[in-house]
């Protein structure tokens, strides 16, 4: 029995009898270094009887080796393999390094981990143990996490241990916490008596308790320090007593009263990453120190031998030898185990990393592979960790470039701070084309978690100053988004005219992005004979695109010339890119176009998955433009359904996210769904005051219906009837350059990851299938003819659905995931359904 840690038992003895009666569950241990954590889990294996067992435990050292945590935990139950479906089987033995492919799916990954476990668990219930988890590996935690919350009637317990202090490697994604108190003074004091074979006085607990916190890890340490005399209170207590604030003192007694070979194993076994016994022994031999030097380590109680693992008492253990160790001591450490570890060129670069003195040319390059091969598997935080660490032992002439590539590779693995610092680092060596890289990463970063106002003046600043053309181009296609996301429709045209000035960017993708921007700004000047052929081209070029971006600007064209089908194909194609590269930074840009399609589409229920799957990366990287855009789109998809809670508890959200960034087309999106509601409600009064705020042409255009019905239901037909004329006059300029296939209401959606959802009743999907001028819906202009008659009050065919039953969805979503600037050619009103007639 573990003193004082009652509480703490009892809570993993539900968690395992909930595991054996198939309430799969997860729990994470919080503490500071040495209360108990590693016991605690240690008493949850002896507790598991019958279950299979399987443990992962995070070592600082191999915290930029993607997956490495998931090769430890898995090794045993990977004889299930062939059970998974053969998607999920072949990313899961990509990432554990079993078959080589190109970069790993993470979510099949992480769905490939939970349908791993859950076959182990059809055998006997699961116990999977991950200690030190906040040193696992970003794509090891994400996927564990992930399953760990997905466990529901699953025979699966799964318990963390983490530190306090470490909490944003390993954040825990929302699972329950239990936090470690330290011991109280009764409880020390039967720890400590445990050599004496009576508890400890009361006065010597106490005071032991006070200076160590309570730390079962420290009182251990000084139970073996302090004498028997001591510990009984026969004898003073020293003052000071022999604590350091770290524990190391007491740790590196113990280690240096050892044979000299035995510290140069043991200080090998701290530099070690792989936990292997055979490992360490292996790279000892190459400091001419003999398998027997292990045998007083393990007298000493510092390690333990598991099976094949060398395993050390603590981690505080692994600290204290290594902070201890001289430089030129730990270098050659880590020089025999990159010999040792000679077959295996991921840790080997690493530890020829640990054993160079800057500069080292051979010893960056050896990163810089161990990058790209991370890069390629999509494991960018681990691309950006080596090259970073590269840049370190670069020549000055080369690090700021490293850097760079660094930056980028954090921003897409959605660590947004860390890019911002290692851009700041790289921008003070950066010129020329450096510079205008990281102009452009500073744009991207600031467009998508900062103000778009900034986001557009920087991106436009370093398209002006780039000599390529396809650099230019880039920079302003982003620029060009980000001007509208502002409301600033000026900043659309000027992107697109400095963008035509260009000359044809050499590589076609970059060709692409200049017909968009000046096909926007064409749309944007009421120039659609110039400005169809351009889209047109776009959409076309999207068929052989691969790039997130790309794929959902393409997206983009194809839903303002109305071709709503392809736009759907296009950005469902963005979405897996995102997660075939493992880009985390630019998933919920590419689900939140996705989601809107699907709005449009009347597929609510799988709308809102996409929303909420987005929102949850978005909060997690620090996006909160995207955040913004997320919160309208489920803000309006709760006026749809008639939820007011739901709305207003949203719009809440949305102006404390969106209110300082002066996101001028999001602010009008939520203007609307409240228009909607209170129209629906029919509080046409209060609807009106709503859509009076409404000035975005995306808007407008998708809102039109709802700003008509408004304005003659609240007694202003002369409004209406200019809404309309302006309408008409978008329309007739703006006539699609082909006809929009029309989407089989509730069909099921090609992407395999969610679960198609119609219209959540006959009564939307019907509204969606009619043409939009037909006996449901008169037009526009009827309603401006209706004036004060009959049909135009609530009781008369104009009645609205009751509070909560399905409302049409406007166009593309809130609106639609291609109006981010002017709104689309062809589309005559709300309804991305709706075609003017003829």
């Amino acid at each position: 029995m573990l003193a004082g840690r009652a509480v703490e038992l009892g809570l993993i003895d539900r968690l395992l009898d909930d595991a054996r009666g198939s309430t799969g569950r997860a729990l994470v241990l919080r503490g500071t270094a040495g209360m108990g954590k590693s016991a605690l889990l240690g008493a949850a294996r002896q507790r598991a009887g019958n279950m299979t067992v399987l443990c992962a435990q995070g070592i600082e050292s191999e915290s930029e080796l993607a997956f490495a945590g998931l090769h430890q935990l898995l090794r045993g139950v990977l004889a299930h393999l062939p059970a998974l479906p053969p998607p999920q089987a072949d990313e899961l033995r990509s990432a554990l390094g079993l078959a080589r492919r190109g970069p790993v799916d993470r979510f099949l990954v992480s769905v490939g981990v939970l349908g791993l476990l859950a076959e182990a668990a059809e055998e006997r219930p699961v116990l999977c143990l991950v200690d030190d988890a906040h040193w696992l590996d970003v794509a090891s935690a994400d996927a564990l996490v992930f399953a760990a919350r997905r466990l529901l009637a699953e025979r699966i317990a799964v318990l963390f241990a983490t530190r306090d202090g470490d909490g944003s490697r390993f954040p825990g994604g929302g699972l329950p916490e239990h936090r470690l108190p330290g011991l109280d003074p009764a409880s020390a004091a039967v720890l400590l008596g445990e050599s004496l074979g009576t508890p400890a006085p009361p006065e010597v607990a106490a005071r032991l308790v006070q200076a160590t916190g309570g730390s079962p890890f420290a009182l251990l340490e000084l139970r073996s320090a302090l004498s028997g005399a001591e510990l009984r209170g026969a004898a003073p207590l020293p003052v000071p007593l022999p604590l350091t604030d770290d524990l190391a003192g007491l740790v590196l007694a113990r280690f240096r009263r050892l044979p000299d070979a035995t510290r140069t194993l043991l200080l090998v076994a701290a530099a070690d990453d792989t936990g292997s016994a055979g490992t360490v022994l292996a790279a000892s031999r190459h400091l001419d120190v003999a398998a027997d030097a292990l045998a007083p380590a393990e007298d000493s109680g510092l390690v333990a031998v598991v099976e094949d693992r060398l395993v050390f008492r603590h981690p505080l253990v692994r600290s204290a030898i290594l902070r201890d160790a001289g430089s030129a001591d730990r270098r050659a450490a880590h020089r025999a185990l990159a010999g040792a570890l000679a077959a295996d060129p991921d840790r080997s670069a690493w530890h020829r990393a640990g054993a160079a003195v800057p500069p080292d040319r051979e010893a960056a390059a050896g990163l810089l592979a161990t990058a790209a091969r991370a890069r390629d598997r999509g494991a960018f935080d681990a691309a950006s960790a080596a090259t970073e660490r590269a840049a370190g032992l670069a020549p000055v002439d080369d690090r700021s470039g490293h850097l760079v590539r660094a930056a980028v590779d954090a921003w897409l693995a959605g660590q947004t701070g860390r890019a911002r610092e290692l851009s700041a680092r790289a921008r003070a060596g950066a010129t020329g084309p450096l510079r205008r890289e990281l102009d452009r990463l500073a744009g991207t970063i600031e467009f998508h978690c900062g103000r778009p106002a900034e986001a557009f003046a920087v991106l436009v600043r370093a398209a002006e100053q780039a000599e390529d053309d396809g650099e230019a181009v880039r920079l302003l296609a982003e620029a060009a988004e980000a001007a509208s996301i502002d409301g600033n429709l000026a900043g659309c045209r000027e992107a697109a005219s400095i963008a035509g000035r260009r000359g044809p960017p050499p590589d076609p993708d970059d060709g692409v992005l200049r017909d968009l921007v000046v096909g926007m700004g064409a749309f944007l000047a009421g120039d659609r004979d110039r400005a169809t052929p351009l889209l047109r081209r776009v959409v076309d070029a999207g068929r052989s695109l691969t790039g997130v971006v790309p794929l959902a600007q393409a997206g983009r064209a194809a839903w303002y010339l109305g071709d709503e089908g392809t736009a759907q194909t296009l950005f469902e194609r963005s979405v897996q890119a995102a997660r075939d590269a493992g880009q985390l930074g630019l998933l919920p840009y590419a689900l939140n176009r996705l989601a809107a399609c699907e709005v449009g589409a009347g597929r609510w229920g799988s709308a809102t998955a996409y929303y909420e799957e987005a929102l949850e990366l978005a909060r997690a990287t620090g996006q909160e433009e995207v955040v913004g855009h997320l919160l309208g789109g489920l803000a309006q998809l709760a006026a749809f359904r008639g939820d007011e809670p739901a709305l207003l508890s949203l719009a809440d959200e949305f102006r404390r996210v969106a209110g300082p960034r002066g996101l001028v087309l999001l602010q009008e999106q939520v203007a609307w769904a409240h228009g909607h509601l209170r129209l629906s409600e029919g509080r046409t009064a209060e609807a009106l005051a709503a859509m009076r705020e409404i000035g975005h042409p995306a808007v407008l255009a998708a809102s039109l219906v709802d700003r008509v019905d408004a304005a003659v239901h609240a007694g202003e037909a002369g409004l209406a009837r200019r809404w309309v004329d302006t309408w008409s006059r978008e329309v007739s300029r703006r006539r699609p350059a082909c006809p929009a296939p029309r989407p089989t209401p509730g069909r099921s959606s090609p992407n395999p990851r969610r679960p198609s959802a119609a219209s959540p009743t006959p009564a939307g999907r019907a509204r969606r299938a009619a043409p939009w001028t037909g006996p449901g819906r008169p037009s526009p202009a009827g309603s401006c003819a209706a004036g004060t008659d009959a049909g135009s009050t609530p009781g008369g065919r104009w009645r609205r659905p009751s509070r909560g039953s399905a409302r049409s969805a406007p166009s593309g979503g809130p609106t639609g995931p291609g109006a981010s600037s002017a709104p689309p050619a062809g589309r005559s009103g709300p309804s991305s359904r709706a075609r003017t007639p003829g």
